[in-house]
């Protein structure tokens, strides 16, 4: 029991000190002043008569004897005090050793402990009390767990309904933006127009796929599937896949490993490059044309540190920390007029942290922005 036991050690040191302090100076000091009280009598006696001196050595030694005794009796005093004190302490105790298990408990997310309350004394209640609160929050927790259900029912449904729809739309626009070039001229004015659309539904489409994405994770309810994986190959694969994307932008885009050839790292590949793919995805966004970015990966402390540097618009110090929140969108990204829902870096977050993993950022308004990714070599 993690937390009992200071406790107990904190009441046991200080019973040895007092018992070291007082009893164990004052029995040294007995013994001492009884054995130079003996050599001191045996100088005395040498100087008188044999029978006289006999006589008083004999009484002598009985007295020291006797004083013997008492200082036995005396220390055994003292033990069983001291042990009938650390006795009552740990039946006094037990009770709140007990309280204190059944919270660590509920610390850790068990709401099922209840303990077992067989008087109607001050502990007794207490115990009561926090019987009453476990089963609290654990009716809490069984309604939370069914909204959530519901919420994620209701969401994957309304977006697969949207993404049906979207999808036929997407599908004409495909077959209509595929025409030949002389077809499409013959629109005319209406071809931008069109053209947007075909953008819109895409973008619709990609929020829809965001939101069941985001909705799967919350629900705990999708499968990871973890593997070792070549880290260089893994990265390498990442950078060639936004180097269209930088350059489309004129974004200068350079690519970084220090890992060892051969390194791997034990992961679900699938969900952490979406986790990266975001991250690399908002600094293309948030990077003016004609800018740069640096994607980096290194190996530290039993893991492995992505990090992307942009030379972007930055982020307000005071939103820095809100950047993780679900829903959450930012000046710079309202004022570009920037597409999404702001749930990519939330999306990140929870893919790197099922990982064992932490991220963070670090920006300044019009300073550009550095994220760094760490993600152990093998989740513990």
């Amino acid at each position: 029991m993690k937390i009992s036991k200071p406790i107990l050690s904190v009441f046991t040191k200080t019973f040895l000190v007092r018992y070291f302090v007082f009893i164990v100076p004052v029995t040294i000091m007995v013994l001492f002043l009884t054995i130079s009280y003996e050599k001191i009598l045996h100088k005395s006696i040498e100087t008188l008569p044999l029978e006289y001196s006999q006589q008083i050595t004999d009484a002598i030694r009985g007295i020291l004897l006797i004083h013997g005794y008492a200082i036995i009796t005396i220390l055994f005093f003292f033990f069983f005090v001291v042990l009938g004190t650390l006795l009552s302490i740990w039946w006094t105790f037990r009770p709140t050793l007990k309280l204190l298990k059944a919270m660590d408990s509920v610390a850790k997310g068990d709401f099922s402990v209840r303990l077992h309350v067989d008087s109607n004394d001050e502990i007794g209640r207490i115990f009561k009390r926090f019987n009453a609160m476990t089963e609290g929050l654990e009716e809490a927790k069984t309604t939370t767990e069914r909204l959530e259900r519901i919420k994620f029912e209701f969401i994957s449904g309304s977006a697969f309904h949207l993404r049906s729809i979207l999808g036929a739309s997407k599908w004409s626009l495909d077959s209509f933006m595929n025409m030949p070039q002389e077809q499409l001229k013959s629109v005319g004015k209406e071809l931008p127009l069109i053209e947007r659309a075909y953008d819109s539904t895409n973008q619709g489409i990609k929020a829809i796929q965001e939101i069941l994405d985001l909705a799967e994770l919350e629900s705990q309810k999708i499968e990871y599937n973890f593997a070792y994986a070549d880290i260089n190959e893994f990265f390498y694969d990442l950078g060639e896949e936004y180097k269209a994307h930088t350059a489309s932008k004129n974004i200068a885009f350079t690519v970084n490993s220090t890992v060892i050839p051969g390194a791997k790292i034990y992961i679900d590949t699938v969900h952490t490059r979406i986790a990266i793919r975001n991250l690399l995805l908002n600094a293309v966004q948030f990077t003016n044309r004609g800018g740069k970015i640096e994607f980096g990966v290194k190996e530290k402390d039993g893991g492995f540190i992505f990090t992307i540097h942009d030379s972007g618009v930055g982020i307000p110090k005071n939103e820095l920390p809100k950047v993780f929140n679900k829903f959450f969108r930012g000046e710079q990204a309202l004022r570009l007029g920037l597409p999404g829902l702001g749930i990519g870096l939330h999306v990140s977050k929870l893919i790197v942290e099922k990982h064992g993993g932490t991220i963070a950022i670090e920006s300044e308004k019009n300073s550009g922005t550095t994220v760094t990714c760490f993600i152990p070599q093998k989740k513990k």
